[in-house]
């Protein structure tokens, strides 16, 4: 589990991409980037998962899991995330146990950070 967002300066955002992407080069599953989907999203996690696609390439599924999400929050995220464009990023409310555990281990720091 990595933390991007929140209270991170950019370059700490930059140097979770290029540690995902090299981690994601060990196996062949895509990326999952957990965030509270009880939140809005924030530019800044675009441009994140922007550098984060930039880092893996063109062909790396990238999976938002959306952790406690309405279903008018999972609208707002998908509208949000279909801007960037990207024909290999999904969002999903639908996460494995781990998945959920790591985005609560993330909440209980309160930093509004997300983990990849």
């Amino acid at each position: 589990v990595l933390a991007a967002g929140g209270r991170l300066a950019p370059s700490e955002d930059r140097a979770a991409a290029v540690r995902a992407a090299e981690l994601a080069r060990t196996t062949d599953r895509p990326v999952a980037v957990v965030v509270r989907g009880f939140e809005p999203p924030v530019l800044e996690l675009a441009d994140f998962l922007t550098e984060l696609r930039r880092q893996l390439g063109d062909d790396r599924d990238i999976v938002v899991g959306l952790v406690q999400a309405s279903a008018d929050s999972e609208r707002t995220w998908r509208r949000h995330l279909a801007r960037i464009g990207d024909p290999w990023l999904f969002c999903t409310t639908d996460l494995p146990p781990v998945a959920m555990l790591a985005g609560t281990l993330e909440s209980e720091g309160d930093d509004g950070g997300s983990a990849t």
